[in-house]
């Protein structure tokens, strides 16, 4: 009786943050570019079928998802409900929120995440990469960044590609837990404040 009580005050208090963000459907664009490689972001490109998220993005879908929230995957409805005009790399505020209202997105996430490569370590064949990541988050709604982030990481391999891409990883890991807890400060995901 006693364990049913428990499961049943766990329950009640995670409710209302289950309910606050139940159904918040959130689009991730996020440009990634690694160590000696272009851009990559997948709502550009003059391919219509093709969607590839980043390795960022595909890292913060997931930690979003295992907290409740709803990513939208762009794959499912295909790049081509992307304008021409927003198939670029520097969108701006508004061109973003464009693209996420054609998506149904409640949040967007807009940024960019870079790798570059550091110093080979002495006597080694390690090689040092560092990545930051900013972006901003902005409700559709009433069209309000809400925040503001940025996050780096570093990595050591001897592999200079990899490298860049554990950094990437790891800024992203540390982009995830930022943005879950801003999302979650007021439930101001949910609400016009």
């Amino acid at each position: 009786m006693r364990k049913k009580i428990f499961i049943l005050l766990i329950l009640l208090v995670s409710l209302p943050w289950s309910l606050a963000h139940a159904g918040t459907k959130i689009l991730l664009l996020i440009a990634e570019q690694n160590i000696g490689e272009h851009y990559h972001y997948w709502w550009g490109g003059a391919l219509a079928e093709e969607v590839n998220l980043s390795s960022v993005e595909s890292i913060l879908a997931q930690r979003l998802t295992d907290a409740g929230f709803e990513v939208i995957d762009p794959s499912v409805m295909g790049r081509f409900k992307v304008k021409k005009a927003y198939r670029h790399l520097g969108l701006n505020t508004n061109e973003a929120l464009e693209i996420a209202h054609t998506y149904g997105a409640d949040l967007v996430v807009l940024g960019k995440a870079l790798a570059t490569e550091g110093a080979r370590v002495a006597g080694t064949s390690m090689i040092s990469s560092s990545a930051n990541i900013t972006a901003k988050v902005v409700r559709l709604k009433d069209r309000k960044i809400i925040a503001y982030l940025s996050t780096s990481g570093d990595s050591l391999h001897p592999n200079v590609i990899t490298a860049g891409k554990e950094a990437l990883e790891q800024a992203a890991e540390d982009l995830a837990i930022k943005l879950i807890n801003e999302l979650k400060k007021e439930g101001r995901y949910n609400e016009g404040k």
